[in-house]
């Protein structure tokens, strides 16, 4: 038979739900600052590599010799497309059945 535990049971039980849950979230703040960083320092290193890459293009060199050389342009780093979240290809599906 189980046995009903006392208020002071009852709250050391809660508290230590409690505590595993505050573990949990300060484990995932840590985790978002560290992605929150690193996305900080390779927005900082694209922005090196463009100004380098001008440099480069400044020298002499040119967009075609750099591709050659194995080197990526600075607007094709740029720009990437963004894909279509499911939501926004949902509502693409449904606005479509509704005109036919």
């Amino acid at each position: 038979m189980a046995k009903n535990p006392t208020a002071e049971e009852a709250i050391e039980r809660a508290r230590a739900l409690q505590d595993s849950k505050i573990e949990a979230v300060r484990v995932l703040a840590e985790s978002n600052q560290n992605v929150t960083d690193v996305r900080e320092r390779a927005a900082e290193a694209e922005r090196e590599y463009a100004r380098v890459f001008g440099a480069a293009l400044a020298a002499g060199w040119t967009p075609d010799e750099l591709r050659k050389i194995g080197f990526s342009d600075t607007e094709k780093r740029s720009r990437q497309r963004r894909q279509k979240s499911s939501r926004e290809i949902q509502e693409q599906a449904a606005s479509a059945g509704m005109e036919s």
